[in-house]
């Protein structure tokens, strides 16, 4: 097949061999077998306006010249605004020839340059340290021993003031502002001033108590209306004392009125610890004294203001087989500890 009279760009020319109304490809270098009515040859798509986006492409797509390859259909993406870097997302590759811009640097610094340096100095600095420590070369291999220790200021522990191993430092107690009397008893104790104050009528009631005074530590408890601090006096209970007939067996009376107590006031979780359980006497007169101290296990877990509560339960015989008692509190929060003392050491009978 002659190429005379064949243009140099490739392209669809008319027929060279007289075909009239035929166009035959031109790939540079020969005319190709195939040939397309000019009606039907690809016209080139006009330029699209600056800033504008191509015409979208039409129905049909040109038929590719032989052995050129087939893209599919669609419009190219278009390409990052002036100035922004082009995006790569989950999924997709940065264009050819993308690199990412440098790292930052200090003052023109690799990065891995000033790094290095750092490790370095870290290096010399931990080595300066350790010979320090060893006390330099010592010629023997040993050790060098390290310097005596200064004396704590501070000792190691502070006593306990609390239980029965308490310490010799005396606990602090509220000031006494008078007496209260029980008439119905006859017998009176120290009145003490803040934070107690004189007991309602909530607790002076028949066969309960008839004097006395409190102090709330917390307010509401539980289902209760408080928790508090007690200086309370009154009568025993008909049960309490069946089978008293002599001062020489209060212990039955003082153990019964002891569980009363711990069954109406203290009917919680704990762990009871005896300080002290035995005759006690008053002015002459015959009495039992029941004291111990009270662990609460829930205290922590329920958050309440207090952990622990020191108790004494004092029976006395009055005469005529008479039976009185005076029960005092004190929770370790509050804030007058040696108040149990204070009380049953100002008790008197009139």
């Amino acid at each position: 097949m002659s190429d005379v009279s064949a243009p140099s760009p490739p392209g669809w020319f008319p027929d060279p061999y007289g075909a009239p109304g035929l166009l035959r490809w031109w790939d540079g270098r020969q005319w190709t077998q195939a040939t397309q009515p000019a009606a039907q040859a690809p016209q080139p798509a006009p330029a699209s306006a600056y800033g504008g986006q191509p015409p979208p492409m039409g129905p049909h797509q040109p038929v590719a010249a032989p052995g050129q390859q087939q893209f599919a259909p669609g419009v190219p993406e278009p390409g990052p605004a002036y100035g922004q870097r082009p995006a790569v997302g989950y999924g997709r590759q940065p264009p050819f020839g993308y690199q990412p811009p440098p790292a930052k640097t200090r003052n023109g610094v690799p990065p891995w340059v000033i790094g290095g340096v750092g490790l370095f100095v870290t290096i010399v600095v931990a080595a300066v340290v350790v010979f320090v420590l060893r006390g330099g070369d010592s010629g023997d291999g040993g050790v060098a021993a390290p310097p005596p220790r200064a004396p704590s200021a501070i000792p190691s522990s502070a006593p306990s003031t609390s239980g029965p191993e308490a310490s010799a430092v005396p606990a602090t107690r509220s000031a006494v502002t008078g007496r209260i009397t029980d008439l119905k008893l006859g017998i009176s104790y120290a009145r003490l001033g803040s934070p107690w104050t004189p007991a309602s009528g909530g607790w002076l009631r028949p066969d309960y108590f008839s004097a006395g005074q409190v102090s709330v530590v917390q307010a509401p408890f539980e289902q209760y209306e408080s928790f508090n601090a007690t200086s309370l006096s009154g009568s025993l209970r008909p049960d309490e004392t069946v089978g008293y007939a002599d001062p020489r067996n209060l212990s039955v009376p003082g153990r019964r009125v002891t569980q009363r107590i711990l069954r109406e006031h203290f009917n919680l979780a704990n762990r009871r610890t005896t300080i002290s359980s035995g005759p006690y006497q008053v002015g002459g007169r015959q009495g039992w004294l029941e004291r111990f101290r009270l662990e609460f296990t829930d205290a922590a877990a329920r958050d309440w203001k207090f952990s622990a509560d020191t108790v004494a339960v004092l029976v006395l015989d009055l005469g005529d087989r008479r039976l009185g008692l005076l029960w005092i509190s004190v929770p370790d929060t509050f804030p007058n500890q040696g108040d149990v003392d204070q009380v049953l050491a100002s008790v008197q009978v009139s």
